[in-house]
């Protein structure tokens, strides 16, 4: 992490990418599945963007803005694991999403950035489509798949939890040195 001090009162910090994550979820699946982050990503983006119209008027150019709208990509590698557990979010599950036009749930949760409630962090929650499904099988290089998401409207900001399992798929998390100990419980490092 690199912190910037400036004007002796105001420090800056970097944030790395990785902290950063896209959770996914087919609208269906909300009562049996918690959102799922995917693992092996290698990008996630968050695009804002607004049309703008100019007019030129003798006085000069004035702009007026048109509605905001919401794009997310996932980029990552493929992957299987057969011991997920039932109510595992996968690629698969979005690729159906995808297939049948389904609503999908998005979560843009910052994982250097706790909440104010245990185990929660500052994000940004969305409804919407997946708008492209992409996978990529080079002769020499890991498979890997990509997504494109549209957003319905501009999402809502707000707290996400985050269980230990998913932030064990963001980033490592300390295991302990007892026999049956897993890093699937315990705090993030």
């Amino acid at each position: 992490m690199f912190n910037l001090k400036m004007f002796d009162a105001v420090t800056y910090t970097a944030e790395q990418g990785k902290d950063i994550v896209i959770l996914l979820r087919p609208i269906s699946k909300a009562t049996a599945q918690a959102a799922a982050l995917i693992p092996f990503g290698t990008s996630d983006t968050e695009s804002i963007s607004a049309d703008s119209d100019t007019t030129v008027t003798k006085d000069g150019v004035i702009n007026t803005s048109g509605a905001a709208s919401v794009e997310l990509s996932k980029e990552g590698l493929m992957h299987h694991n057969s011991s997920d557990p039932d109510g595992t979010i996968s690629i698969d599950d979005l690729k159906a999403a995808m297939k049948s036009r389904e609503k999908v749930e998005a979560w843009v949760v910052n994982l250097s950035r706790p909440g104010a409630t245990e185990g929660k962090y500052l994000g940004t929650y969305y409804q919407g489509y997946l708008t492209s499904f992409e996978t990529e099988a080079a002769a020499e290089d890991l498979a890997s798949v990509s997504m494109d998401y549209a957003a319905d409207g501009v999402g809502a900001d707000g707290e996400c939890t985050v269980d230990a399992t998913t932030r064990q798929i963001a980033s490592y998390v300390f295991t302990d040195t007892t026999q049956g100990a897993t890093g699937a419980t315990g705090a993030t490092s």
